[in-house]
């Protein structure tokens, strides 16, 4: 199946390419699994706000012309510049590693402590993302990669937390606007946002139906603010 290419990794900052490679799927934009000196070169751009530019030298090939025109762009390059540490051509597509090797893996990591950052360290990673401007490929790559993906309850929930009590900017907020003009809604999320404006009223007439209830019913004798329910007076008998 001719599903294989060959792609490259080029620094925006000054216009080198650092690393070549070969793959199919979503290989050439995922950053993680990378060699110490790709990332290295990864966390410098981050810093200077900027991205790997990924550029696809060719596509729809057969795996043995991807290793053969691998070989050749690595050769193109002088290897010293390269994050690269073989020749290339070496490999195996789909390559799964088997039960017991998984096992061996999980063991050896099992109790290592992760790496903290310092709170230095990340102020300085929060602003190296804040004031990341992505391309407009980055931005639709990063969009596939999501499409279809759905947050489990747990995730939602720490999301929700995460967000409350949180305020939008006004720069945020006109963004947002300016967005969403124009934006039509799909049949499914009209009958969604419906039901639940539907629902949101229902609790909104209850609230305030329980409210006028209460309003009515005389104050308790004593003047603790309580309330008792209307007693009904039985009728005078007339006398005799």
């Amino acid at each position: 199946m001719d599903s294989f290419y060959v792609y490259e990794h080029w620094r925006p900052d000054t216009g080198a390419c650092f690393y070549v490679g070969k793959g199919n799927g979503r290989r050439a934009w995922r950053m993680r699994g990378r060699s110490r000196h790709h990332r290295v070169i990864q966390s410098e751009l981050i810093a200077l706000g900027m991205a790997v530019d990924v550029r696809i030298v060719a596509q729809n090939l057969a795996e043995e012309a991807a290793f053969a025109m691998e070989q050749g762009r690595i050769a193109f390059y002088p290897l010293a510049d390269l994050c690269n540490m073989t020749e290339g051509g070496e490999g195996v597509s789909g390559w799964k590693h088997s039960l017991e090797c998984r096992k061996r893996i999980a063991a050896s990591k099992t109790g290592r402590p992760g790496r903290k950052h310092t709170p230095e360290a990340r102020a300085k990673m929060s602003l190296a993302k804040l004031s990341r401007n992505l391309s407009v490929e980055h931005r639709a790559a990063l969009s596939l990669a999501s499409l279809g993906k759905k947050w489990t309850p747990e995730r939602r929930a720490k999301h929700g937390v995460s967000q409350q009590g949180r305020k939008r900017t006004p720069e945020t907020i006109a963004k947002m606007r300016l967005a969403n003009l124009g934006k039509k809604h799909t049949p499914e999320t009209i009958a969604k946002m419906r039901v639940s404006m539907i629902e949101h009223h229902r609790l909104k007439r209850a609230q305030e139906d329980s409210r006028r209830s209460l309003a009515w019913l005389p104050p308790r004798a004593g003047g603790d603010g309580q309330r008792l329910l209307p007693q009904t007076v039985a009728p005078a008998l007339p006398s005799q």
